[in-house]
């Protein structure tokens, strides 16, 4: 049976859907495996924090035990020891706002593995960093969004081909052979066998199918417009986080 690509076009709608259904669901894995990043990292940023402040509290509190043998062998001034135990009051609160900043990233990190936080990959420089250029190939090739939009205009390709159908004639193959005959009169006139080929062609329409095609082809542009906006859009969001990520990294 010919129906004018109708079926092959459907069939391309349907496999299109799949591409999207799969992308989608890669956009969602994505999505979580970054946010897992997000998270970990998070808690290794505010350990490191916290540490660092634990230690420099220990040496301001070792300083400010000098200023006191100082002050009492009459060596320093009494600002002097005043001021070092203001240093050493004001790095106490930044030991205790760090190390709260940690509890919370932990918590946080536990809310989304439910699991307790196990730091096996500390803090470091990416020392294997390719040129801008790259990323945004990568990004565009293998961002999921992307074959979403690749799929979407799969689908809105198909349409127009359906449409465009309708202008052509439905042909359909038939034939019949009959294996038994009885001995009724009627079944001794009929041929043993025939085939034939029908033709249908809509010769007049309610519809008007050159607007139904043309808003078709509208719906499909439109979503290349929008698949063509969508690697703008990733080519600007690539060189803001390589700037960032440089600029981190000095």
């Amino acid at each position: 049976m010919y129906v004018g690509g109708k079926i092959d076009a459907a069939n391309d709608i349907y496999a299109a859907q799949i591409s999207e259904k799969r992308a989608m669901a890669q956009m969602k894995k994505d999505t979580e495996f970054l946010k897992l990043i997000k998270y970990y990292y998070g808690v290794v940023v505010s350990e490191s924090l916290y540490k660092t402040r634990v230690q420099a509290q220990k040496a301001l509190n070792i300083h400010y035990e000098n200023a006191k043998k100082l002050k009492a062998q009459g060596q320093i001034a009494k600002t002097e020891l005043l001021n070092a135990e203001v240093k050493l009051d004001a790095t106490k609160i930044e030991t205790r706002k760090a190390e709260h900043k940690f509890e919370i990233a932990s918590s946080a990190l536990f809310s989304l593995t439910k699991l307790k936080p196990v730091l096996s990959s500390k803090l470091f420089v990416n020392e294997n960093i390719q040129n801008q250029e790259y990323y945004k190939k990568e990004t565009q090739s293998n961002y999921a969004g992307m074959k979403v939009l690749d799929a979407k205009a799969s689908q809105s390709n198909s349409p127009v081909e359906i449409k465009e159908a309708a202008w052509m004639p439905e042909l359909a193959a038939y034939g019949n052979y009959n294996l038994y005959k009885d001995d009724s009169p009627l079944m001794s006139t009929l041929p043993t066998w025939f085939a034939g080929v029908m033709v249908k062609i809509d010769l007049l329409q309610r519809k008007d199918r050159s607007e139904e095609v043309q808003a078709a082809k509208l719906l499909n542009d439109k979503v290349k417009y929008l698949r063509l906006e969508a690697l703008d859009g990733l080519a600007l969001l690539v060189e803001k986080t390589y700037k960032e990520m440089m600029s981190d990294r000095e």
